[in-house]
């Protein structure tokens, strides 16, 4: 099978990552779809993520020590305040960066339909220019 190309933001490849991956099974509409999702999509999105997905496992570390009383209020604002300004820093950068999201073709098309699922690509982007951006994106698949 043929190996396309999505080309898209990084920030966008984070967002429909963290959204695939909390959507629950009972909500996909076959088996299929999930094994595609799971063995095609995640993985091919997983790298362009990692960033991402690192610092909001520090701020969920964050919370866990603020919970418990593992550390002061003013620390974990400092913290919350390191975290926010490199959230910040790394999506003015290489969140607007291009990516090739290398997939096979079948993954592709499996993406591009729960993209335009109701209630779920609307969820993943912010707003309309963000959407029809990603929708471009969808159509010009290489």
């Amino acid at each position: 099978m043929a190996t396309k190309t999505l080309q898209i933001k990084r920030v966008f490849a984070w967002t429909i990552y963290d959204n695939l991956r909390k959507i629950a099974p009972k909500d996909y509409p076959t088996t299929a779809e999930i094994k595609a999702t799971l063995s095609d999509i995640l993985p091919a999105l997983k790298p362009m993520s990692e960033k991402y997905a690192s610092v909001l496992k520090r701020a969920e570390e964050t919370q866990e020590k603020i919970i418990s009383k593992e550390i002061t209020e003013e620390a974990a604002k400092k913290i919350v305040e390191d975290l926010n300004k490199e959230w910040k820093g790394y999506n003015k950068v290489e969140g607007i960066e291009i990516v090739d999201i290398q997939m096979p073709e079948e993954g592709i098309k499996t993406l591009k339909a729960q993209f335009e699922r109701e209630n779920w690509g609307k969820r993943w982007i912010g707003n309309i220019e963000e959407f029809g951006e990603l929708m471009a994106a969808f159509e010009a698949v290489k």
